[in-house]
């Protein structure tokens, strides 16, 4: 019989080393590994992980085209070795050493974008991969003057913020400042241009001032006596202040009739109203404010244009004015029943309005007689104009309501003067 020959033993393809890849590129610290070169004549193969000098792993038989995938969670020295057997009852053993350092993905870029419920506040985000960041320090800069106007530190994903109200139109400078759970620091940066929105170009009226008659002889004992009062040129809305411009503003709403963007807030007090006008102030670079309470009578009994009217433009109730006869218990939208004689609309009913004025029962007895305004404190706020809930007296031209600063009713709101 003739013994075989080295020509006719079988010779079995064999792998040349191990190498490594990352089968999921959002994680780095993931590695697979396989067989490189040929391994159609393995059988199977065993994985062992030593750390430092320590095993830490040691596998099964895997089959020739299972690669196995590890998670290293140190840093540090890893040797990685296989002992593969193939169909020659041969066995192979590969070595693979490196120190392993973990590696953090980092986003790609910011973005800044405009809030939903107010253009001037800024919503921040990040792009990209952020598993790997431990915390984000949000800095929002004004370009024009390099000044600071916002700072916040995030360290929960998504590692989003929110501005505060930003307060004059231009360009600003957007930084995310982040740290890695690598440890390292590294900065992210982008631009935001504020342009203010038409909503916040309120339309104004001039008031050509004059000498009237304020008061009501026969009226209640606080609207006594008729009096002579003469007032400089100043502006005033056209429309009590709405629930849109006031989100706009504020970024809240609180009217108990919400949803109605052109109907007049409501529920603020007068410190509320306060709060408003000097963000407003800021945002238009205007010294918007209250009208005072001889401004408020001065225009809706019509000003140098009036034709005496009991109320704000007719002497028919429902003709200028929502009131509890035709209003269903409800504000509605402003400007929407007629004008008065200087084309301003309802300074009679819908909502009370705040005046500036501290409220004194007994202030026309003594009233200065040019630009009045009761400066001396007291325990209430002049109230005008009567409401949606107000009967034929409360909305009289003259009448005259007051309630406590800080006191805020469904059908009380306001509108904006300017000198």
């Amino acid at each position: 019989m003739e013994l075989p020959t080295n020509k006719m033993l079988k010779e079995c393809s064999q792998p040349i080393s191990i190498q490594p890849s990352y089968p999921d590129p959002s994680n780095l610290a993931k590695l697979r590994f396989t067989l490189n070169g040929n391994s159609s004549d393995i059988n199977y193969t065993v994985w062992k992980i030593v750390y430092n000098g320590t095993e830490v792993y040691k596998s099964g038989q895997f089959k020739a085209n299972e690669n196995p995938i590890f998670t290293f969670n140190f840093d540090g020295l890893y040797n990685i070795s296989c002992t593969s057997t193939n169909n020659c009852g041969k066995s192979i053993d590969l070595t693979y050493s490196f120190n392993y350092t973990k590696k953090c993905l980092k986003p790609t870029d910011i973005t800044a974008t405009a809030n939903t419920s107010s253009p001037l506040i800024v919503d921040l985000s990040i792009n990209g991969t952020i598993t790997d960041i431990a915390k984000i320090e949000w800095i929002i800069t004004d370009i024009s003057s390099n000044s600071e106007i916002f700072r916040t530190e995030v360290t929960s994903s998504p590692f989003t913020a929110q501005s505060s109200m930003l307060i004059s139109e231009g360009n600003y400078k957007v930084v995310a400042n982040i740290t890695n759970k690598c440890k390292e620091t590294y900065e992210l940066t982008s631009t935001y241009e504020l342009k203010i929105p038409d909503i916040f170009k309120i339309e104004m009226v001039d008031i050509e001032g004059g000498t009237f008659q304020m008061g009501n002889n026969n009226g209640d004992i606080d609207e006594q006596p008729e009096h002579e009062i003469t007032l400089s040129n100043f502006k005033i809305s056209k429309f009590e202040v709405t629930q849109a411009l006031w989100r706009a503003v504020m970024g809240t709403n609180p009217s108990y009739f919400p949803n109605c963007d052109e109907c007049p807030v409501e529920q603020v007090s007068w410190n509320d109203t306060q709060i408003f006008i000097e963000r407003f102030q800021k945002i238009t670079g205007k010294s918007f404010r209250l009208p005072t309470e001889a401004e408020w009578e001065f225009v809706a009994k019509g000003g140098t244009k009036s034709q005496n009217f009991i109320y704000s433009g007719s002497n028919s109730l429902n003709d200028i004015a929502w009131n509890i006869d035709n209003a269903e218990s409800k504000t509605h939208k402003v400007g929407l029943k007629i004008a008065n004689e200087l084309g301003i609309f309802d300074l009679t009913g819908n909502v009370f309005e705040w005046c500036q004025d501290w409220y004194d029962g007994l202030y026309y007895q003594n009233s200065p007689k040019s630009n009045p305004i009761n400066s001396t404190t007291s325990p209430s706020k002049v109230l005008r104009g009567g409401s949606w809930s107000s009967t034929s007296k409360l909305s009289l031209v003259t009448n005259r309501t007051n309630i406590a600063p800080d006191k805020a009713f469904a059908d009380v709101g306001f509108r904006l003067a300017l000198d």
